[in-house]
């Protein structure tokens, strides 16, 4: 039988019984026909995934490091809530000039400088007196120097964890859209 070709939703049609790949509980029987990605599922697994997970919010972005704990748990915070996240880690891709003027005009320089990480007593930065146009060369230069996670939805922005900011800002777009 030929098949649409469509790869985003296509018909697929079931040969035999057998477990569902994705919840391993529900059964697919012969003969149904489901909606999905090419994957075997049952009907169940098919209706979650067609349920929207995430709740409305400006667009959120995370900047931090894959390995940095901080940032982890910035991105777990999110998506506890259901909050759909864009994650940079600096480690793979540096922050823009631009990017970075934002948060140094909002929290000013100093606040993005990671004062108690290993990388600011390893280069000396302790012993040095630095302006504001100093400091955000040297970030730019070594991106291990940012206070980890940036976190950015709309024109508000943190450096470090702030939980209590974000759900600040998470209840101030509930409240928005009520």
């Amino acid at each position: 039988k030929s098949r649409p070709a469509a790869a985003s939703a296509r018909r697929m049609l079931v040969d035999s019984t057998r477990p569902c790949r994705r919840c391993r509980l529900g059964l697919v029987s012969r003969n149904e026909t489901l909606f999905t990605t090419g994957m075997t599922t049952c009907v169940a697994t098919a209706q979650m995934a067609s349920r929207t997970p995430t709740k409305k919010m400006p667009d959120i972005q995370v900047f931090g490091a894959s390995d940095s704990s901080a940032t982890r748990a910035a991105l777990r915070f999110f998506r506890e809530r259901r909050v759909a996240v864009h994650s940079v880690d600096l480690r793979k891709r540096p922050i823009a000039a631009g990017e970075l003027q934002r948060f140094v005009q909002k929290l000013g320089a100093r606040a993005l400088l990671d004062e108690d990480g290993k990388a600011y007593k390893d280069t000396g930065l302790a012993y040095m007196r630095l302006d504001d146009a100093e400091i955000v060369q040297r970030l730019l230069a070594d991106a291990r120097l940012i206070r980890l996670p940036l976190v950015r939805p709309g024109n508000e922005v943190t450096a470090g964890p702030a939980e209590t900011t974000w759900t600040a800002w998470l209840k101030a777009a509930a409240d928005s859209r009520s």
